[in-house]
């Protein structure tokens, strides 16, 4: 049966000194070997797990409004991979993918909002054409000169082309 066959699959990993702590599902690591859908789930993962659902879509459709927009670079993957446009890119830390939960969803957001599943609901971006967030928990410079739209989980959204409404 296929209980016994993952069992023996976990006891040959931990006699290998590996772990089942130690696989992942997916690697972020490397721009090149990313395509748009993975790229953007990539994102999504990174700045959004453990955020609700409504959260992990807005940092999705952040994203592709940044990659629609003539101040940044055209694709998807170029925005995500840009030299410090998101924390996880430059942080040092693994870009491996370990949460199978988490990057399921991240998929599944992903693919909604880039208009490949045809199921009978769309996202829609509640961001309004956001095209920048930062976690509740700072408060970087940038913000000052940005409009913030709206507060989602522990993200903050803003965006630069409405007029301004509050001063720092």
């Amino acid at each position: 049966p296929i209980s016994v066959m993952l069992l023996m699959f976990l006891i040959s990993c931990e006699a290998r000194g590996e772990g089942y702590n130690n696989s992942y599902f997916h690697s972020c690591e490397y721009p090149d070997r990313q395509t748009e859908l993975t790229s953007l789930a990539c994102n999504v993962y990174f700045e959004g797990r453990g955020e609700s659902r409504a959260g992990m879509n807005s940092i999705a459709f952040v994203t592709i409004n940044r990659a629609e927009h003539e101040r940044f670079p055209q694709s998807i993957t170029d925005v995500v991979y840009q030299p410090y446009a998101f924390s996880w890119t430059s942080d040092g830390k693994s870009d491996r993918v370990y949460d199978l939960k988490a990057w399921t969803n991240s998929l599944h957001i992903a693919s909604y909002v880039l208009g490949i599943s045809d199921l009978d609901y769309k996202y829609v971006d509640i961001t309004d054409g956001s095209l920048y967030y930062h976690a509740t928990s700072i408060k970087p410079d940038w913000a000052c000169s940005k409009n913030k739209v709206l507060t989602i989980d522990n993200h903050v959204f803003y965006h630069t082309d409405l007029k301004k409404h509050e001063t720092c």
